[in-house]
């Protein structure tokens, strides 16, 4: 047996320790404290916007959010994809409107944003485009691939967020959303890029909550692992094995109930969440030689796929 499927057997065999011990305990604790907290008032939204919904847990949410009386602001790079988004969310009674303007266009992007949320204010705003790859190959492959990574990833969820946030603050309401990824929270060898950009959102969105705490806007980061999406099948394409796949049907659901109780952070599946946090409670030597032993380093095609 390779050591990738040595390690792929201890990842389910430890995820599945851990949430059977985590989650017991979570139950009670739960069962306690929500005897004390307060029951969260759902927000009933009206305006929406999505990026990245052409796609994968976008269109997912798009379709999901999508009845009469609601309007959503859709965007995507697949101009033909998210026009068959569109279709479906209007066919629900939505009232839609999309855009392909990239999200790294500072300019362009947030001036859509502005005007979007001028004419029908925003009161739920989910910053989920994202790219991800392989940078292995020549230097000058990895360093394009890098810096597209950052300007999607993190430079267009602020040109998502700033030009709308201030504005929830003033009339106090408001959730906004950003997708991050378990792999931002422990290092990833393999997509150290991809887990970066992921790990900037996962910071930012946390420490934004607590800004936005006090003026009554809700913020929430989502963690999914591995989800049915074009990044996932192009990484099974490759051979790439993933524990605990889930399906978009089932994330969606995790996700809008997530967005419902106004959780911070929106991270399954609940094995696979665990294993974050156990690997980024590691120190870095024991880390680096659990890596060194599934070789992760190990030469694979660069593939992209942009929702």
């Amino acid at each position: 047996m390779a050591l990738n499927d040595h390690f792929d057997a201890l990842v389910l065999s430890l995820g599945l320790l851990l949430s059977a011990l985590v989650g017991l305990v979570s139950a009670l604790v739960g069962i306690v404290l929500s005897s004390f907290a307060p029951r969260t008032t759902l927000i009933n939204f009206s305006s929406i916007l999505i990026t990245g919904a052409s796609a994968g847990i976008g269109k997912a949410l798009a379709v999901a959010y999508a009845q009469d009386g609601r309007t959503l602001f859709l965007t995507g790079r697949n101009r033909e994809r998210l026009i068959e988004t569109q279709r479906e969310c209007e066919a629900k009674g939505a009232q839609v409107e999309i855009t392909t303007i990239d999200v790294s266009d500072e300019q362009a992007f947030s001036k859509w944003v502005e005007e979007a949320d001028k004419r029908k204010p925003i009161d739920l705003l989910i910053a989920n485009a994202g790219t991800s790859g392989s940078i292995l190959g020549t230097s000058r492959t990895a360093d394009l691939k890098i810096r597209e990574m950052f300007a999607i990833n993190v430079d267009g969820v602020l040109n998502t967020l700033l030009p709308v946030f201030t504005n929830m603050r003033d009339r106090r309401r408001g959730h906004i959303v950003v997708v991050s990824s378990l792999s931002g929270l422990f290092d990833v060898p393999t997509s150290v890029g991809y887990s970066a950009t992921k790990a900037a959102v996962f910071q930012f969105t946390t420490f934004l909550r607590e800004v936005m705490r006090p003026h009554n806007v809700r913020v929430s980061v989502v963690c999914p692992g591995y989800v049915d999406s074009n990044m996932t099948r192009a990484r099974r394409s490759l051979g790439s094995k993933m524990p605990f796949f889930m399906s978009t049907d089932a994330a969606i659901k995790i996700i809008t109930q997530g967005i419902d109780e106004n959780r911070g952070v929106i991270a399954f599946p609940l094995p696979m969440y665990l294993i974050a946090w156990f690997f980024r409670s590691l120190p870095p030597s024991v880390s680096d030689f659990i890596f060194k032993l599934i070789n992760p380093t190990k030469k694979l095609e660069s593939w992209n796929s942009l929702s």
